[in-house]
């Protein structure tokens, strides 16, 4: 038998994650390879990242987000002109990273992969690498990987 109380905790709790605001992104517009890519990969991503829930985006391009404040993934990106031959290079769940300092956390872009991710971590996840570990999957499932770090 389902409880009344029950019933409408459920669906309050569901109206509440269907009302939050969806994240503003800017990402750039996408187009042949990178946008098949990057539809893959948005298909892939899990339903929750660093224990955060998937939430609405607001963007032309291709973007996820997660949690609030959000985890921001990005596909289809430019590469980081911080990275140069000898940057340093992370790898974590088969997928070599970029690591730079954001204004609010760590912002990761992908080395080596047929189009560039980038995740965005706030500070207020720790460790930034549990969400890089929890896309590892579907990163490497929909962006191939052309070569290794540099």
């Amino acid at each position: 038998m389902i409880r009344p109380g029950l019933v409408t905790s459920i669906a309050t709790a569901a109206l509440a994650v269907g009302c939050s605001s969806p994240v503003a992104v800017e990402s750039p517009a996408l187009e042949g390879n990178s946008a098949r890519l990057c539809s893959a990969l948005a298909e892939e991503a899990p339903a929750s990242v660093a224990d955060a829930e998937r939430r609405a985006v607001d963007t032309t391009g291709t973007a996820l987000a997660w949690g609030d404040p959000p985890i921001v993934l990005t596909c289809g990106v430019p590469v980081p002109p911080e990275l140069k031959p000898g940057a340093r290079c992370d790898t974590i769940d088969k997928v070599d990273w970029f690591t730079r300092e954001g204004a609010d956390g760590l912002v990761f872009a992908t080395i080596g992969r047929a189009t560039t991710v980038e995740v965005r971590v706030p500070d207020d996840y720790e460790p930034a690498g549990d969400a890089l570990i929890d896309l590892g999957g579907a990163v490497r499932a929909a962006v191939p990987a052309v070569k290794r770090c540099l």
